[in-house]
């Protein structure tokens, strides 16, 4: 597992969730924009994350 990407994925993540909870209220197609690019980047990193699990559970059972 590439943990540098899965760190990036998750920090990536915050920091679109926490600016789009910086930004004014006018502003809100950007504001939910930023969030749900947040929310995109963990659902990734989840799905990296679930990938990586099939990929040595798959490794383990071609060693047996």
């Amino acid at each position: 597992m590439n943990i540098n990407r899965l760190v990036a994925l998750f920090f990536w993540g915050m920091v679109a969730k926490c600016l789009s909870e910086l930004l004014d209220v006018s502003v809100l197609f950007t504001q939910g924009l930023l969030k749900w690019c947040g929310y995109g980047l963990w659902i990734m990193a989840l799905l990296y994350v679930a990938y990586d699990m099939l990929k040595a559970r798959r490794h383990k059972r071609e060693a047996l």
